[in-house]
């Protein structure tokens, strides 16, 4: 077919931040345009990380709510002179490949997050392993990510980010079947807010490494 540009769809785009196979298709995709000389363009960029994430991996244009709702034709050309992208997407910069590895263990860790929330809301879901070597990140903590980035300070408050998340979740889960919610809801903000330091400090690790 003789396209110009390939138009990757929302709905990898909407959860490739917690899904590590959107994010491996929508490498893919990202990689085959450039190898096939296309531009790509991403629908449904909704917030500041995505497009991050997106520019990270190659991809310069995209379309969503995060740059714009939908405009009149006559509103357009003020909106071209006022428009400014995010300062993160104006730092942002594509990422060597040797790095992908660190991109997607972040994406492993929000996704485990992620199953630990559902199966604590739905009891007949088995939670992901917990044992904290035995994650995928864990995994990649304790192989790849040691052997690439143990010296760096970034890298050794992830290792103890790790283990406080563990601990949380662990406790998180002894408490499903009690009454209380609010401890519960108590629970998954401390969770949340573990993860969220989490991604800061990978996301230093890639700038700094």
């Amino acid at each position: 077919m003789p396209a110009k540009r390939l138009k990757i769809d929302r709905a990898f785009v909407s959860d490739m931040l917690d899904d590590p196979e959107d994010l491996a298709i929508l490498e893919g995709i990202i990689g085959l345009a450039a190898a096939f000389r296309r531009e790509v363009i991403a629908e449904g960029v909704e917030n500041v990380a995505q497009g991050e994430m997106l520019l990270q991996l190659g991809c310069d244009f995209a379309q969503g709510f995060g740059i714009s709702r939908p405009l009149l034709a006559e509103a357009v050309p003020d909106w071209i002179k006022t428009w400014r992208p995010d300062p993160a997407w104006a730092r942002c910069r594509r990422i060597s490949r040797d790095k992908l590895p660190l991109i997607f263990a972040s994406v492993e860790h929000r996704a485990w997050i992620l199953a630990i929330e559902k199966s604590i809301q739905d009891l007949r879901l088995s939670p992901p392993p917990m044992n904290e070597q035995q994650c995928r990140f864990g995994e990649w903590l304790t192989q790849q990510g040691r052997a690439l980035y143990s010296a760096n300070p970034a890298f050794q408050s992830i290792d103890e980010l790790h283990r406080q998340v563990h601990q949380q979740a662990n406790a998180l889960l002894s408490q499903q079947t009690e009454d209380d919610p609010s401890e519960l809801n108590r629970g998954l903000a401390t969770l949340h807010g573990l993860r969220n330091e989490m991604t800061e400090q990978l996301r230093k690790l890639l700038n700094q490494s």
